[in-house]
């Protein structure tokens, strides 16, 4: 419940404005795992999913969160990920968190990301990260809904139903089975919540 009440502290149109920008060309609110404006992308799940700070301490409640400290790293030399920090973490605080956020260069982030110590002894609570279209797209490769445990992505989000539903996604070659496991996917993922998502943008490239 804890992981679901962020979900309702998230202003994605206002992190999105901070990381690139207020052009509606390079940014989306998104709700979809495996991408908007894409064959595969459903919301199933989160259809009801946006800010809603009363809704988020309703849930940090019923969670029974009694202030205790998050601690958010932030890596101030990627200026994507620190820009998200600098807009994401004041909506936190406004839904209910007490947040504290730690400075640090992205190779001590690489490393720390590692520890499931408790947070006075060098662990963490929460980071900011992306992932590429190429990668969100196939359940696979989406690694914020990896479920393997001690054995998954940092988090180590753990739902032996979603590793299910994976396991026949790729075993299936009929495509309208295929898509009907994404949306329940979707759905698997909005109820335990692994991640909490910023937004979806692009970065357009020149080549000369």
């Amino acid at each position: 419940k804890v992981r679901k009440a962020v979900l309702y502290m998230i202003n994605q149109a206002a992190v999105m404005s901070v990381v690139v920008g207020s052009d509606p060309a390079f940014s989306k609110v998104c709700n979809a795992i495996f991408l908007c404006n894409t064959p595969f992308g459903n919301q199933a799940g989160a259809e009801d999913v946006k800010q809603d700070f009363a809704k988020a301490k309703q849930l940090l409640a019923e969670a029974g969160y009694k202030g205790e400290k998050v601690v958010m790293m932030d890596p101030t030399d990627l200026n994507v990920l620190h820009s998200a920090v600098l807009a994401t973490v004041p909506q936190l605080r406004q839904g209910g968190l007490n947040m504290e956020v730690q400075a640090m260069d992205w190779g001590t982030l690489l490393t720390r990301r590692n520890s499931k110590e408790p947070l006075d002894k060098g662990g963490w609570s929460m980071l900011i990260t992306a992932g590429s279209g190429a990668d969100l797209i196939f359940p696979l490769s989406n690694f914020f809904i990896n479920p393997l445990c001690d054995k998954g992505w940092f988090g180590w989000y753990c739902d032996p139903k979603m590793q299910a539903l994976q396991d026949q996604w790729s075993s299936t070659a009929d495509a309208k089975k295929a898509q009907a496991l994404r949306v329940d996917m979707q759905r698997e993922a909005y109820t335990l919540v692994p991640f909490a998502q910023l937004g979806q943008y692009q970065q357009p490239m020149a080549y000369r």
